[in-house]
C-alpha cells in the first residue's frame, strides 16, 4: 500500500491525515523542525487583517448601556454551549446590565433546529433556579 493518504469525510469537512496545514510560514518551519515528515502547506488567514490597526466602533444595543458578550459557534456538544451558558448565568445571576448574544446553528438554520436550541437553553436555565433580574 505504501504511504497513501487516508481521508475521512466528517460533515462538510474533509480530514486528510497525510497533510499538515498551518497558517504561517513560521508555524510551518516549527512543525518541520519538530520532526513532522508529511507535506506541510501554509494556508493563509482567511481574514483581511490589514484593517486590524484601525479603531472599530463597539457594538451597541439601543437603550442598553451595559456589557455585551458575543459568541459565535456551532451548537454541538464539543463546543459545550451548556458550560458557556451555565458560566454566564452563574457569573451574572440577578444582573440586568450584562447580555450574552449567541450566533449559532445546529445542523442547519431550520425552525426545528432553532426550537431545539431554545429548548436546550430553557431546560438548562430552569435547572439552575436562578434569582430574578435586579431592577435598574
Amino acid at each position: 500500500m505504501g504511504n497513501r493518504c487516508i481521508t475521512q469525510r466528517i460533515g462538510l469537512l474533509l480530514a486528510i491525515r497525510c497533510l499538515d496545514l498551518t497558517m504561517t510560514a513560521d508555524q510551518a518551519e516549527i512543525i518541520k523542525k519538530s520532526g513532522v515528515t508529511t507535506p506541510i502547506h501554509v494556508f493563509p488567514e482567511p481574514l483581511d487583517i490589514t484593517n486590524a490597526e484601525k479603531a472599530v466602533d463597539p457594538f451597541m444595543i439601543p437603550g442598553f448601556g451595559g456589557t455585551i458578550f458575543y459568541s459565535i459557534f456551532h451548537w454541538i456538544e464539543r463546543k459545550d454551549p451548556h458550560a458557556l451558558l451555565t458560566t454566564y448565568w452563574k457569573t451574572f445571576e440577578g444582573k440586568n446590565d450584562v447580555v450574552l448574544i449567541l450566533k449559532t446553528f445546529k445542523t442547519g438554520y431550520s425552525e426545528k433546529d432553532f426550537e431545539a436550541i431554545k429548548n436546550d437553553i430553557q431546560k438548562w436555565k430552569d435547572a439552575l433556579k436562578l434569582k430574578p433580574l435586579s431592577e435598574g
